[in-house]
């Protein structure tokens, strides 16, 4: 399980700003890229976890995120579609 904290920049510069704007264009990247490989069924996650890190330049961490991230992300969406199908199996009549 993992606890994430959440803060809030006050009085960020042009430059600092900067910087924030491409983490989190390399960290939406990392997740995009996590989605989908691993769209088609569950990989090698450590395979994919340090090339993301390489090409980034970010610490391992952002990357192995990102996955977990990714993974949550596809278990929510397979989770919501039993979930619907579950309940218009029983209201829809088969025909």
């Amino acid at each position: 399980m993992k606890t994430t904290i959440f803060g809030v920049l006050l009085d960020v510069t042009p430059e600092q700003d900067t910087i924030r704007r491409r983490l989190m264009r390399k960290y939406g990247f990392m997740l995009r890229f996590a989605f989908t490989r691993l769209r088609g069924g569950p990989s090698n996650i450590g395979a994919l976890e340090r090339p993301l890190s390489s090409d980034t330049e970010l610490p391992l961490r952002y990357a192995k995120d990102a996955v977990q991230e990714a993974l949550d992300l596809i278990q929510a969406r397979h989770q919501a579609m039993q979930d619907a199908l579950t309940l218009w199996t029983g209201r829809v009549k088969k025909t």
